[in-house]
C-alpha cells in the first residue's frame, strides 16, 4: 500500500535547544517537560507498506537510507509515451487531427506523424526508442539514522556527509571512534556529575551506526557504512506494548533496529552517545560501564514521544493539522 499527502509531522523535538549549540537547561531533567518544536506542523508524507518477502534475498537484515537532490532530473514526458523524449518544437510538420470522443492523436515514433494514442506506433509505445537517462542532480542531503550528521559528523565534514554514499563513509569513521559531542555534554554540565565515555576507539557507536549491533540488526560481511538497518526476522511488537526507548528499553523490535514512529530516537542517540550500550552490553564493544561513568544516566531532550501519538493502522501519522482555526461545516 501506498499513502502520498499530508499529515501531522510525526518528529517530536525539543529542536531550539538540541540544535543551538546544545543549549539545554537539563539534559537530566523529566522526559516530557519541555515544548516539541515541531508539534504544530504537518508535512507532507510518503508511505509505504511493503511485503517482506519483496525487501530481503539471503538475509532477513535489510538496510535503507534516504536522499535529495537538487537540479535537473527526473524522466522526460510528452508526446503520448511517459517516459519518452517530447518530439522537438514544430515536430510533426503535419497539422494534428482533431481529437474526438474516445480518440486522442499523439506523435508517432519517429516524430513525422499523428497516430491514435493507443496504436503501437505512437511515440513510447512498442518499438519506440529507449527514453534518454535523467539527470540525477546534486546530492544535498542524505538521512539513514537519525541525528548523525547533526551531532555525530563534525561541522568541516556535514555537507560532504551530506552528499557521499554509504560506502564512503570509512573516510568519516574518525567522527563515530572519536567523537566530540559527548565531551561537548561534559564540558557543559560537568558540574552536575556528567562525564564522557573513554572509551576509544568508540566501537559502541561504530556498532551503533555503521555496521549494525551483533545478534539485533548486524549483517553478516558488513562493510561499515551509516544506514537504517532492520532485523525482518524479528517480530513486531504491537503498538500497545511498544517501548519508547526501543532495544534499550529491551524491546527488540525498536530503534535501532529498524525505526517506528514511536521510537523517541532523540533520548535513545543521547542515551548511546553517551556509553548506554557499554552498560547494557558489557564487553561486547570493548567497554563496559566504568569506561561510560554517565551511561546509565537518563539524558533527555525533555520532549516526550511514545507509540500513543500515533495510530495503530495504515498509514499510521495522524490527520493532518487544519489550516484554519473555525471549523468547515460538512455540506
Amino acid at each position: 500500500r501506498m499513502f502520498v499527502g499530508q499529515r501531522k509531522d510525526s518528529f517530536v523535538f525539543n529542536l531550539g535547544e538540541g540544535f543551538d549549540l546544545v543549549n539545554v537547561t537539563n539534559p537530566l531533567g523529566p522526559e516530557d517537560a519541555e515544548q516539541d518544536d515541531l508539534a504544530r506542523k504537518n508535512v507532507t508524507s510518503f508511505i509505504l507498506e511493503v511485503p517482506i518477502a519483496c525487501l530481503i534475498a539471503s538475509s532477513p537484515i535489510v538496510g535503507g537510507w534516504t536522499t535529495a537532490s537538487f537540479g535537473v532530473g527526473g524522466p522526460a514526458t510528452g508526446g503520448g509515451g511517459g517516459g519518452v523524449a517530447p518530439c522537438p518544437p514544430g515536430q510533426p510538420g503535419a497539422p494534428k487531427p482533431a481529437d474526438g470522443p474516445g480518440l486522442r492523436w499523439v506523435p508517432d515514433q519517429s516524430c513525422q506523424g499523428w497516430v491514435p494514442d493507443n496504436h503501437p506506433g505512437r511515440r513510447g509505445g512498442a518499438g519506440a526508442p529507449p527514453a534518454p537517462t535523467p539527470a540525477q542532480g546534486t546530492q544535498v542531503s542524505r538521512l539513514g539514522s537519525p541525528l548523525v550528521n547533526e551531532i555525530v559528523i563534525g561541522l568541516p565534514d556535514k555537507d560532504l556527509f551530506n552528499s557521499a554514499h554509504p560506502t564512503q563513509d570509512g573516510a568519516l569513521a574518525v567522527y563515530v571512534t572519536n567523537p566530540t559531542f559527548p565531551e561537548l555534554l561534559e564540558i557543559l554540565f560537568g558540574g552536575v556529575g556528567v562525564r564522557a565515555p573513554n572509551n576509544f576507539p568508540r566501537n559502541d557507536l561504530v556498532a551503533a551506526f555503521l555496521t549494525g549491533i551483533e545478534g539485533l540488526n548486524k549483517p553478516a560481511n558488513v562493510v561499515p557504512s551509516e544506514m537504517l538497518r532492520l532485523n525482518t526476522s524479528i517480530a513486531a511488537t504491537p503498538a500497545g506494548a511498544q517501548h519508547r526507548l526501543g532495544a534499550l528499553g529491551g524491546d527488540n523490535a525498536g530503534f535501532p533496529n529498524g525505526r517506528r514512529p514511536g521510537d523517541d530516537v532523540i533520548d535513545i542517540t543521547l542515551r548511546v552517545a553517551m556509553g548506554a550500550l557499554c552498560h547494557a552490553m558489557p564487553g561486547a564493544f570493548q567497554c563496559g560501564p566504568m569506561d561510560a561513568p554517565s551511561g546509565d544516566l537518563p539524558f533527555t531532550d525533555g520532549a516526550f514521544l511514545d507509540a500513543s501519538f500515533f495510530t495503530a493502522q495504515f498509514p499510521y501519522l495522524q490527520t493532518p493539522l487544519r489550516g484554519s482555526p473555525n471549523a468547515t461545516p460538512v455540506p
